[in-house]
């Protein structure tokens, strides 16, 4: 459900809204009528209603929403709501010497947007980290879960050597596919911001470098592309390839050719902006 939301209203429009709420239900449709000349609000209203109920702060009869939750002010309607964001126990939360943080993964970006634009967190130094405000420590007790910063870390550690598995898998697969064809290497230990992780060639009898393959360690069933990734495909489009080595199955990896086109630009295929994240069973059925 969270994945899913496109746009939340900031923590002053949702006050509002509540205040409204308090004299009368609302449908979504009077709602985009109330705010007819603020189209950021309008296109927010869906997925912020859709967060406020999940949160239990509206409840929705019959397509209108109410609410009874009891605050007296803006400020208290913040609290509320990040004492209830936490307590879904989707976000890790762990202590490192006085500071506490959350870990949010990517495809809840727009939660974790509307926590930083209402100053409920701030970014931390690791990927996927954000650093509790101080102000809002108090409200996070008890913890759904403690780990440690050498734990985040090891645990980081261990994707990066399953990316770098795959990656060695993938080699070794092309050096057979082109009969150990010189030239064929893997890039992504000499420039990370390339957009690609190896180098090699359509064709045995090919001359020039032709193929920059991406490759991507599939282990949950879904895997990422970041900005870049999606930017250097749309560059080299037939000459981009995305190979997605299944980590409980590594014989044969899954091949797709220019993948700004397959999934990126296919409307059928649901994926989450910012690294995206595309899964494995939309893509055996569309490409």
């Amino acid at each position: 459900m969270l994945k899913e939301l496109k746009h939340v209203c900031n923590v002053t429009e949702i006050y509002h809204m509540i205040l409204l709420l308090r004299q009368e239900p609302y449908s979504i449709n009077q709602f985009k009528k109330f705010y007819y000349n603020d189209t950021n609000i309008i296109k927010s209203i869906e997925s912020t209603f859709e967060l406020l109920n999940l949160l239990g702060i509206v409840k929705e009869v019959n397509g209108k929403y109410n609410s009874n939750i009891s605050i007296e002010n803006e400020h208290q309607l913040s609290i509320d709501i990040f004492k209830r964001i936490v307590n879904l126990n989707i976000f890790e939360v762990f202590r490192v010497q006085e500071a506490y943080f959350l870990k949010i993964d990517i495809g809840y970006h727009v939660v974790r947007n509307f926590m930083i634009k209402s100053n409920f967190i701030s970014n931390a130094r690791l990927p996927s980290i954000y650093k509790i405000n101080d102000e809002f420590i108090k409200y996070i007790f008890p913890l759904n879960s403690r780990v440690t910063l050498e734990m985040l870390e090891e645990k980081l550690d261990s994707q990066k050597k399953l990316g770098r598995k795959a990656e060695e898998i993938i080699l070794r697969f092309e050096q057979e596919r082109l009969n150990f064809k010189k030239g064929i290497s893997q890039v992504s230990d000499e420039d990370v911001t390339s957009g690609f992780d190896i180098i090699s060639f359509n064709k045995e009898d090919d001359q020039f470098i032709n193929r920059f393959i991406e490759v991507k360690a599939i282990s949950n069933g879904k895997f990422y592309l970041s900005k870049n990734e999606i930017a250097k495909s749309s560059t080299l489009r037939n000459n981009y390839f995305l190979y997605l080595v299944k980590m409980d199955d590594t014989k044969k990896p899954i091949i797709i050719k220019n993948p700004y086109e397959k999934l990126f630009n296919n409307s059928s295929i649901k994926y989450e902006v910012e690294n995206i994240s595309y899964k494995i069973e939309d893509i055996d059925h569309k490409i």
